[in-house]
């Protein structure tokens, strides 16, 4: 009996994932942006994000990124389990700094909500990165340029600017540490990762992806060398990872594990997703062995970069007490901040 339930359930989660690929498909048509084509950039640095219990880390990666440059956030809840987050997000939404709607899609959501973005506030932005919440962009050094700075001089020259991984592990945490994340999780990979994560102009994006685009006839996206990042027209996708990474003047930290005890709830959260038929095991392991493996392949080390608490931690506490402190709500795996 327990045996037919269960079938009976991914039958329905597989039908579910069939209606989700077809809404998928109509949402990736051409990003239709004249519909306030007459309207003026508001930003000229934007970030736009889909989330789901993320409480813990919101307020931290706001601040990171404002003091990086960032304007404005475009967030898209997708099925929190509560809704805590919009009392954290609450002082950001008044302030006008971040737009809070609903993420498109049950399943899998990322592209299609992204094209709703640059199809509604996309011509709001001269630059848009499209990036996660366990994503820390900023310019590599020094800690006197500001992202506006960076991107001045790629404007008239690409759609996009292709930015690769830095990928930072668990730094030797079994439970998640106060403080910081900046601060706690300091021991990263040596190599730059060759996945990348795209800032663009949505003026010049003809379809959005998760890690770079599909752009209007005569623009590309770039490296940070200026080197054209070619449409991969063997997979029909835009090419997602580089042959020759390099951050030395943009990054994003990815802090896709933290802590072992996150790394491990991480798997509870995502279980929805492993009962469609997703076939891919790096995003969503099917069993605990399996996930247990990813720890170990992400939980990174072997080099210590303090960088972006140095350049960015004193701000990102002065933000996060200018507005009444840190926010989250504590749980045995993600505590709030304590100063």
């Amino acid at each position: 009996e327990r045996v037919r339930v269960m079938q009976q359930g991914r039958t329905a989660l597989a039908v579910a994932a069939m209606l989700f690929s077809a809404s998928c498909i109509s949402w990736g048509a051409s990003a239709d942006i004249g519909e306030e084509q007459g309207q003026e950039p508001v930003y000229y640095v934007a970030v736009g994000a889909v989330f789901r219990d993320e409480d813990a880390f919101l307020q931290e990666w706001i601040e990171f990124h404002l003091c990086a440059g960032v304007e404005h956030f475009f967030l898209y809840n997708h099925e929190s389990s509560s809704k805590d987050h919009e009392a954290i997000l609450a002082p950001y939404v008044e302030a006008g700094l971040v737009t809070l709607e609903q993420a498109l899609c049950d399943i899998h959501c990322q592209v299609p909500t992204y094209q709703a973005l640059l199809q509604h506030h996309g011509s709001k932005c001269v630059w848009l990165a499209l990036i996660d919440i366990d994503e820390f962009l900023y310019p590599a050094e020094p800690s006197t340029l500001s992202l506006s700075t960076v991107l001045k001089s790629y404007e008239d020259h690409a759609a996009g600017v292709c930015i690769h991984w830095i990928i930072y592990g668990s730094s030797n945490h079994i439970e998640a540490p106060r403080g910081l994340l900046i601060d706690n999780f300091d021991q990263r990979s040596p190599t730059i990762h060759p996945v990348v994560k795209t800032i663009a102009q949505p003026r010049r994006i003809a379809r959005a992806w998760a890690h770079n685009h599909e752009y209007i006839s005569g623009w590309t996206a770039v490296n940070e060398r200026f080197e054209p990042v070619p449409f991969d027209t063997a997979s029909g996708e835009p090419l997602s990872e580089l042959p020759t990474p390099s951050a030395s003047l943009l990054r994003i930290n990815h802090y896709r594990v933290k802590s072992i005890s996150h790394a491990r709830w991480r798997y509870v959260r995502d279980s929805t997703f492993r009962l469609n038929d997703f076939e891919n095991p790096d995003v969503f392991p099917d069993t605990e062995e399996q996930h247990e493996e990813w720890i170990k392949r992400w939980d990174a080390g072997g080099m210590t970069d303090q960088s972006a608490a140095v350049q960015y931690g004193d701000c990102v506490r002065e933000g996060l007490q200018r507005r009444g402190g840190q926010r989250g709500f504590m749980t045995e795996v993600r505590p709030h901040l304590e100063f």
